[in-house]
């Protein structure tokens, strides 16, 4: 089987950015990347994947459906690295978060990283980064950017998150993915991005916080999650 190149999945329920857009300025990016586009079945996708034969189409009701779906197609489909593209981000950022894969399992595009842009985002910046220190906090993660959209997984990890388990909404899973990246010794390492500002959804926030303080709660208070381990032969993780 051929390598295959390496994938970005784009949810297309956002009005951030046109699809066709989003799609256009990936594949014009001087590295090759195939698309998956997570979409609610409507025309503009199916047309996206029928013109183009780098895209692709997973239809699902709804975001929460979709995100859990198109990691279990991309292992299936032989994917080696899969890119999550929040639709607010720039796709400028992708090449950047792939040449960081050398010695890496996970990498996050970091709006709260040492050398991120801070003049930009005003409340709305300081709001997410109080969250965020929160949920460090609560759950003794490293990542400073829990509930970043923009990261590149390499496929061994993404085979051995636990995803039955954890939340299926946008920011819960964000979160809970990387928490369980970190407690399995995976290489996770943050670059810095520019910020982009959108409007988090109460519901997905309120899910996001229920899930940190009940973690927090289990593992860090009672200590019920014992931390995984890497195997010797190095193909991926053990919980």
């Amino acid at each position: 089987m051929a390598a295959r190149l390496p994938l970005v999945v784009l949810p297309s329920w956002s009005e951030a950015q046109p699809p066709t857009r989003l799609v256009d300025a990936i594949l014009a990016l001087p590295i090759r990347f195939d698309v998956l586009l997570v979409d609610p079945a409507n025309g503009d996708a199916d047309r996206l994947a029928r013109e183009r034969d780098e895209v692709h189409v997973l239809h699902a009701p709804t975001p929460d459906d979709g995100y859990l779906a198109a990691y279990r197609w991309a292992l299936e489909q032989g994917y080696t690295h899969v890119l999550e593209l929040d639709p607010h981000a720039s796709p400028q950022q992708l090449p950047v978060l792939l040449g960081e894969m050398d010695g890496a399992d996970l990498v996050v595009g970091s709006r709260f990283a040492e050398k991120s842009e801070r003049a930009a985002g005003g409340w709305r910046r300081a709001l997410s980064a109080g969250g965020n220190r929160l949920t460090q906090a609560f759950l003794g993660l490293a990542t400073r950017d829990c509930t970043s959209g923009l990261r590149c997984y390499r496929s061994a990890l993404l085979e051995c998150i636990p995803w039955d388990a954890i939340p299926s909404r946008e920011y819960g899973l964000r979160v809970s993915a990387l928490y369980y990246a970190e407690r399995m010794g995976a290489r996770v390492r943050e670059v810095p991005v520019g910020w982009c500002a959108h409007r988090t959804p109460p519901r997905a926030a309120l899910e996001a916080f229920s899930y940190v303080t009940r973690t927090a709660f289990h593992d860090r208070i009672l200590r019920r999650l014992r931390p995984a381990r890497r195997t010797r032969a190095g193909r991926g993780w053990t919980r």
